[in-house]
């Protein structure tokens, strides 16, 4: 298997794209690699090759840097609240866990696609939630 290059979560730019994809050369993107015991390439590389369903447009305002560090994360919440909730503006999302890695996540993505967001979260989570942009956050006590 060897040479291996390590890491799954990337970050970056589409520099590339094949036939029938829906991304464009200079879209900013996040994702992780397949989980594929034969595959060689990791992101810690400075280019990897990609399927279009294993990436996601990066919010404006999550730096690449920040964002290869959860895109796992993020994508997870994504294919939760978008692609299986249906989740799309005008539409209201309760986040339970919302001081959390998936849930706070959750709620930046609601947001950006133009949600309402009602949070659950701990007391001490309360006013990072509020950045993240939920409407109404509730305290799980």
């Amino acid at each position: 298997m060897s040479p291996l290059t390590f890491g799954w979560n990337i970050a970056g730019t589409v520099d590339m794209v094949g036939s029938e994809v829906d991304l464009k050369v200079g879209d900013p993107i996040w994702g992780h690699l397949d989980f594929d015991p034969f595959q060689k390439q990791g992101s810690y590389s400075e280019y990897v090759v990609m399927r279009a369903y294993a990436v996601a447009i990066r919010p404006n305002n999550l730096e690449a840097a920040k964002a290869a560090s959860f895109a796992t994360t993020g994508l997870t919440a994504l294919q939760a609240i978008r692609n299986y909730g249906g989740l799309e503006s005008g539409k209201t999302l309760l986040v339970i866990g919302a001081g959390g890695g998936i849930g706070g996540v959750a709620v930046g993505l609601a947001k950006q696609l133009g949600a309402e967001v009602i949070a659950v979260c701990s007391t001490r989570d309360i006013e990072k939630v509020k950045l993240r942009g939920a409407d109404k956050v509730i305290d799980r006590k």
